[in-house]
């Protein structure tokens, strides 16, 4: 492993967090005038009112306690891009005039209940992430790089073992590195999720009619698409939870399409929130294309 940038920022008390670390979580640093009333601690802002207690610009705003707890986004990104057909995987390709991954850690990091990143890349891809990608996302929070794995699954997993044991029911969101266009109001929405229900997805309902087609490529049946679903990343899970998810399905060598089936496997229900059409995956040239264009007219 190895870290870059600020190291997150700590435990997630006010304590020690300087005026402009305050200024980015949208604090209002305030400051504790001694007095000589009596009945009257921990008062802000040269208040004289008379046997008051505890109170602090009707939010207390110095106790961070339960406010913005640790949450860790793990963002994979350490696929070849093979179907791309680019010399470069396609996490890398200029989109707008940065890299793909650029922007997502852009989006993760305009969120401030993220307090540390993981990004899951190929090690050989370490020294141009430090060059090329980071400066471009502006990290204000810390980033780990973890070499990947053979597949998507392994490169989660190796993500999930940078992380200390710490809080098991703190909130870790895994998203595919190349859906550039996540929102942080989306972001904000699965972990909110995820804290209340211990597992959240984000989906989107289909708008084309789903045929099930046999072996012999003739249509077995139509489905009610009513009931489907397209799903998205981020997903947002309590952390022991999808760590214990996965090494399930490592145990049983069984590989799924993506971490909330694994969740799935394990009795566990999975909350479904909107999602967005925008929130594109790009893995192929088509996909690239109509990233530019979304880019292009403004509409990401």
């Amino acid at each position: 492993m190895t870290d870059w940038g600020i190291d997150g920022l700590g435990d997630w008390r006010i304590g020690g967090l300087a005026d402009w670390e305050l200024a980015d979580w949208g604090i209002e640093k305030t400051s504790v005038e001694p007095t000589n009333q009596t009945n009257q601690t921990n008062q802000t802002n040269q208040t004289n009112q008379t046997n008051q207690t505890n109170q602090t610009n009707q939010t207390n705003k110095t106790n961070l306690t339960g406010f913005y707890p640790m949450t860790t986004a793990i963002i994979v990104a350490a696929g070849k891009g093979l179907r791309m057909k680019r010399c470069r995987p396609k996490q890398f390709l200029p989109l707008a005039g940065r890299p793909i991954l650029s922007s997502t850690l852009a989006a993760f990091n305009a969120c401030p209940q993220i307090r540390r990143i993981v990004l899951v890349v190929p090690a050989a891809d370490f020294d141009f992430c430090r060059g090329h990608v980071l400066p471009d996302a502006v990290p204000r929070v810390g980033v780990c790089l973890v070499a990947g794995g053979l597949r998507r699954q392994d490169s989660v997993y190796n993500g999930l073992s940078a992380m200390d044991d710490g809080d098991p029911d703190r909130v870790v969101l895994i998203h595919d590195g190349v859906r550039p266009f996540v929102t942080p109001s989306l972001i904000c929405a699965c972990i909110d999720a995820a804290r209340e229900f211990g597992a959240c997805v984000p989906c989107v309902s289909l708008q084309d009619t789903v045929k099930r087609i046999g072996d012999d490529d003739t249509v077995v049946r139509t489905l009610d698409r009513g009931s489907l679903r397209l799903a998205q990343t981020p997903q947002a899970f309590h952390f022991a939870l999808i760590r214990s998810a996965h090494e399930q399905a490592r145990r049983d060598n069984y590989l799924g399409t993506d971490d909330a089936s694994l969740v799935e496997r394990l009795g566990s229900p999975v909350r479904m929130i909107e999602g967005s059409r925008t929130n594109v995956k790009i893995t192929t040239a088509e996909d690239l294309a109509m990233a530019e264009a979304l880019a292009a007219a403004g509409l990401v």
